[in-house]
């Protein structure tokens, strides 16, 4: 069958995101002669998938990534398997299967010795079909994942690669599949085996991780519990490559990255080596975080800052204010309030106890309202209707004013800072002003009576002759505003302000 597929990763692992992954199989059974085989079909959700089988939890197959949803594998032999299938969706299925045989002749292999200074042993255990026995290698995957051994086919294994004894000696680490043969040439596969190098010495390992960014204290100590008769000595190979006999077993202060420390034992005239790999870690980057303001103080309210964006170095963090008392954070996150104005810095400590100091931070009270600036108008000519304006100095705007003494009087238009309160009489008043972060003040404001023109004329020189404007009137007025002097003739007068 010839498939066509457009294929769009951001497209299609987004198709059918609440459906479940499901599969459909059909299995062929083995014989003597042919090994069975498994079909998949996938459904409900998208590709590429792939697709794995285990034997005896041991994973014999591997796919890699496939475009379809149609899948066949061949060459399995009789015996239960496991059948794991994931899409790139994410969605995994997982089942089990049998592969099942007209012949009751099976083999069972196990581990007797895994591989030390000496080879490594697997044991065959036959049961059924007709005798004598022979047992062949069927397949050999090392430990990097590559397949050194393989046939196509039951048929093709040669006769040369069977052997009667049931005892293998093995050399190299991996998975190892074997095949029985009867008397009658009849075929059958045996269970996977993974066979392990171990080392012939016992020793365990001690391991420390470097502590904080760009520091080189990691550690990595080799404890031997029984050299079982051996001489050892080992190599270390650093990160760059380069490689360094030694004679310890403890290293310090070591750089991250990835080490691997040869281990040679030597007894009489055997000689092997043991790899122990390991990688001494660090955090990618510093600790570090951001101090911000998230409320400052008022006269009402403390003010709060917050530490955001903490990054770096291990978590979980902890925070401190004063460089003493530290306290837990499940976020990468804290905030301390209750604060007067002033100069802060908070300490940030990850697992390691590796420390970061903020720059500071100065925490700036909000003004208050600190004074009352008056006004007074008069509403009429004899001073009985008085205007007063109030206006704030300092504080938040929006200001809510009102006059609470004698009696309470809310202002009869408030612009911009300033109120206006209209229709008072002569006398003492108490404003009150209230800015936007609830902060009051309070100031008196006394309010006079405006004084009645007073004017008083006299007479000042006489007009000598007839038809002569010599003459002269005098005036004395006292008052305090605007005041408009009058001629007694006609279109003759001043404005005068005084």
């Amino acid at each position: 069958m010839l498939h066509f597929l457009i294929w769009d990763f951001g497209l299609e692992s987004a198709i059918n995101p609440g459906a479940t992954l499901q599969t459909t199989i059909s299995t062929s059974d083995a014989n003597c002669s042919n090994l069975g085989g498994i079909s998949i079909e996938v459904s409900g959700q998208n590709g590429p998938y792939i697709y794995q089988i285990y034997q005896d939890s041991i994973q014999i197959h591997d796919s890699g990534l496939q475009f379809f949803p149609d899948y066949s594998l061949s060459n399995l032999g009789q015996g239960n398997y496991q059948l794991r299938v994931e899409a790139a969706t994410g969605y995994l299925h997982e089942e089990n299967f049998t592969i099942a045989g007209n012949t009751t002749q099976t083999l069972q292999a196990r581990v007797s010795q895994h591989i030390t200074c000496r080879e490594g042993n697997i044991l065959m255990n036959p049961q059924g079909g007709v005798t004598p026995h022979q047992f062949a290698i069927w397949s050999f995957t090392d430990t990097q994942g590559n397949q050194e051994i393989s046939y196509p086919s039951l048929d093709q294994v040669p006769l040369l690669a069977f052997q009667s004894r049931n005892i293998f000696d093995i050399y190299e680490p991996g998975i190892y599949i074997f095949v029985l043969m009867d008397d009658n040439n009849c075929r059958t596969l045996s269970n996977p085996v993974e066979i392990e190098l171990r080392p012939s010495i016992d020793y365990s390992i001690t391991q420390r991780d470097i502590s904080c960014f760009g520091e080189t204290d990691g550690a990595f100590r080799l404890n031997i519990i029984d050299s079982n008769g051996y001489l050892v000595s080992y190599t270390l190979t650093y990160p760059d490559g380069t490689t360094e006999a030694v004679e310890t077993t403890s290293f310090t202060n070591l750089e991250p990255g990835d080490y691997q420390l040869t281990i040679t034992q030597t007894r009489g005239g055997r000689t092997c080596d043991y790899i122990e790999y390991f990688t001494i870690s660090s955090p990618e980057q510093e600790v570090f975080g951001s101090l911000v303001e998230s409320r400052a103080p008022t006269c009402t309210t403390p003010g709060e800052i917050s530490v955001i964006n903490v990054v770096g170095g291990t978590p979980p963090y902890r925070f401190s204010i004063d460089g003493i008392t530290f306290y837990d954070s499940p976020t990468n996150a804290y905030s301390f309030d209750n604060l007067a104005e002033g100069n802060y810095t908070v300490t940030i400590r990850d697992s390691n106890n590796c420390e970061f100091t903020t720059d500071p931070l100065f925490l700036l009270e909000a003004a208050a309202p600190t004074a009352l600036n008056f006004e007074t108008f008069p509403l009429n000519c004899d001073g009985s209707s008085l205007q007063l304006n109030a206006t704030a100095d300092q504080g938040i705007a929006p200001f809510q004013y009102e006059i609470i003494s004698p009696s309470s009087l809310l202002p009869d238009d408030t612009m911009s800072t300033t109120a206006q309160f209209s229709g008072l009489e002569p006398g003492q008043y108490t404003v009150r002003v209230t800015d936007a972060n609830g902060c009051q003040y309070e100031e008196n404001a006394e309010i006079q009576a405006t004084p009645s023109i007073a004017i008083t004329q006299s007479q000042g020189d006489i007009i000598s002759c007839f038809g002569q404007a010599t003459g002269e009137l005098r005036f004395s007025i006292e008052f305090h505003l605007w005041i408009q002097l009058y001629s007694q003739w006609p279109g003759d007068f001043e404005n005068r302000h005084f």
